[in-house]
């Protein structure tokens, strides 16, 4: 088995200029360690919770490793839609826990790779404690990242403790949940900066559809805030478009990131 590095390296992250993943991921890394190095130095974030959510931007699209994903990218950047039909329906956050089932041991395997990666591309060090035993925020980053899913805990007979599951109706009652974890919950537990991965993702994808430096824009703009209020809010409509080429559905991208903004 290869490590995460390698994996992304050797798989499509987008469709337009079949970028790889790895570079859609570093670039949503490098957003995300520009907002939390902000929120140190203004907000008094503390490294261990800066850390967790420089991981989680590393880790946001892990669900984008399955194989019908990747196919699926590969012919939309070959431009064979016709294709397309003929591969089950993926959504990439709901594949978080299976690609991680399918991959035992690959993050401590990639704990090193990760490291030296984020520090080579941005020059943040990442605590080697983390890797140790991965917080579940870490994987509700991914889960929440479009803000559309949720991780439900559920009691299932023949399964030992609560068992985590993808779920997107969140009006709905499960006879067997236990609890949940939630984008509110993110948004509460890491004020103002619980939408940092989500804010990061945006603005790399945003960047890259439209031709666009990043590392500009990020000088330019330093509160969090300012990026949802000038770059993501005013091309709300054409980064969802960007998004339905692959996924065509309602992300309720304006509405998201005006409660977003809200909460900076």
């Amino acid at each position: 088995m290869g490590n995460l590095v390698s994996m992304f390296e050797e798989s499509l992250g987008k469709s337009t200029g079949a970028l790889p993943l790895y570079r859609h991921t570093m670039d949503v890394v490098k957003g995300a360690v520009s907002i939390v190095r902000f929120g140190e130095k203004k907000l008094g974030y503390d490294k261990g919770r800066s850390d967790l959510v420089v991981l989680s931007a590393f880790m946001h699209d892990i669900g984008k490793l399955n194989d019908n994903f990747q196919r699926m990218l590969r012919y939309v950047s070959e431009g064979r839609l016709e294709k397309i039909k003929s591969i089950p329906k993926i959504k990439h956050e709901a594949e978080t826990f299976n690609v991680l089932d399918e991959l035992p041991g690959v993050i401590e395997n990639s704990a090193k790779a990760i490291a030296g990666a984020v520090k080579e591309e941005t020059g943040w060090s990442i605590s080697a404690e983390i890797f140790g035993a991965v917080p579940e925020d870490v994987w509700t980053f991914a889960v929440t990242h479009h803000g559309l899913f949720y991780v439900s805990l559920e009691e299932w007979e023949g399964y030992e403790g609560p068992q985590r599951l993808i779920r997107r109706e969140w009006t709905t009652f499960y006879p067997r949940e236990v609890g949940r974890r939630t984008l509110l919950d993110l948004l509460l537990r890491y004020h103002p900066l619980g939408g940092a991965v989500i804010v990061a993702d945006l603005l790399a994808s945003y960047a890259h559809e439209n031709g666009k430096d990043l590392d500009s824009i990020l000088a330019e703009h330093e509160h969090p805030g300012d990026i949802i209020e000038n770059v993501l809010l005013p091309n709300a409509e054409s980064i969802e478009a960007s998004i339905r080429r692959y996924d065509p559905r309602d992300y309720s991208l304006r509405a998201t990131l005006n409660l977003l903004l809200g909460g900076v």
